[in-house]
């Protein structure tokens, strides 16, 4: 787990006040405010559970000035001069659904750092539809599990973004490192077991054959290099 703090620690940028949506123990505001990321940290989650854990956390780290706790469904109730948000350790699904809930408030953001724990792909389809501009991406292996943390501007922009874009990442792929390679063959060979137990060609199977060819043909490419 801390690991992965470590990097959306890194991702958020310096001095802006920040929000993290789903806190729980708010491990991640202790981090910010500890590595002088943020003077100023909403600890955010919609359970009054995960805050009352987050509260002893903040208290045994003396940092009740610089972090407030928020009971917030989403950014409903974040205030209005939090500049960042990070919204982690969820589904793809619910971290869109969180974004497209108040679309006027997810634009007001200068940076938003999303971790999806499944499925990286979706969320840069949505960012790409928005017209918004990734900026940073990071993946992260962890207790044998394999995450992406992905960082955008929520701004209308002219980027295009190709196929090979969305899936293997505009950052990622433009400067790939080993523990990137490493997750993508990872992802590879899961993709070619599934598919060799699927016999039919509903589009679910096309998609996740052409995720495959894809990354196949990056992987390649990298050991050509």
């Amino acid at each position: 787990m801390m690991k992965r703090l470590q990097v959306l620690t890194d991702m958020v940028p310096s001095g802006l006040v920040t929000a993290d949506i789903g806190t729980d123990h708010a491990w991640l505001p202790v981090m910010l405010v500890e590595q002088h990321k943020a003077a100023r940290v909403y600890a955010c989650d919609v359970r009054k559970g995960p805050l009352h854990q987050a509260a002893a956390n903040i208290v045994a780290n003396h940092m009740e000035k610089e972090i407030t706790l928020v009971l917030s469904n989403g950014f409903a109730n974040v205030p209005q001069d939090a500049q960042c948000a990070v919204i982690a350790g969820m589904g793809v699904h619910t971290i869109i659904s969180i974004l497209d809930a108040d679309a006027d408030r997810t634009a007001q953001f200068a940076a938003i750092i999303t971790e999806a724990n499944d499925d990286p792909i979706t969320m840069r389809r949505w960012i790409a539809a928005k017209q918004y501009k990734i900026t940073d991406e990071r993946v992260i292996s962890e207790n044998r599990h394999d995450y992406t943390a992905i960082a955008f501007v929520p701004k209308k922009t002219d980027v295009p973004y190709t196929e090979e874009d969305l899936i293997l990442g505009p950052i990622l792929s433009k400067h790939p490192e080993e523990g990137y390679i490493s997750f993508l063959k990872r992802r590879t060979q899961k993709l070619h077991h599934i598919l060799s137990l699927r016999k039919d060609e509903s589009s679910d199977t096309k998609k996740l054959r052409a995720e495959a060819s894809i990354m196949d043909a990056f992987l390649q490419d990298a050991d050509n290099i």
